[in-house]
């Protein structure tokens, strides 16, 4: 939800962004929004110590300890490949030139989502231990 509601504050003269290469110096533009959008891409991911990374084990070990590891493979090279595409838009917000103007826009309801978003995942990493067992029982459930 936090990174679909940082997408719709991006908006640069004359409309909507509609590709990432639009984001190009958007650090230098909207630095909160970068940071913000960044954590949660790396949650995306699945990078320690972002709460997308315990959820991809608990579904891996499930996954292992179900014996599916056909399942399993393809889910860590699914990660891999995403994780490329990810790096490439963190690159693009963060190192590229500026390839238009950004608006400046009212974002107060939007900022707050996207805030809300990224400390509900930073509160998930101190409740993992309580979540882990019903993700690994989903998971379970769910492999037969």
């Amino acid at each position: 939800l936090g990174l679909f509601m940082g997408v719709l504050a991006m908006r640069r003269k004359g409309g909507m962004v509609e590709g990432i290469n639009e984001l190009g110096g958007l650090m230098r533009k909207r630095p909160v929004l970068t940071i913000a959008l960044s954590i949660l891409i790396f949650s995306m991911a699945g990078l320690p110590p972002f709460g997308g990374f315990f959820g991809k084990w608990e579904v891996l070990t499930a996954g292992v300890d179900a014996g599916l590891m056909p399942v399993v493979i393809i889910l860590v090279l699914a990660s891999v490949v995403s994780l490329g595409y990810y790096l490439r838009l963190i690159k693009i917000m963060w190192f590229d030139e500026p390839t238009e103007k950004f608006e400046t826009i009212d974002g107060s309801v939007t900022m707050t989502v996207l805030l809300a978003a990224l400390v509900a995942g930073i509160l998930f990493l101190f409740f993992i231990n309580a979540l882990s067992g019903w993700a690994g029982s989903a998971a379970l459930g769910l492999a037969g």
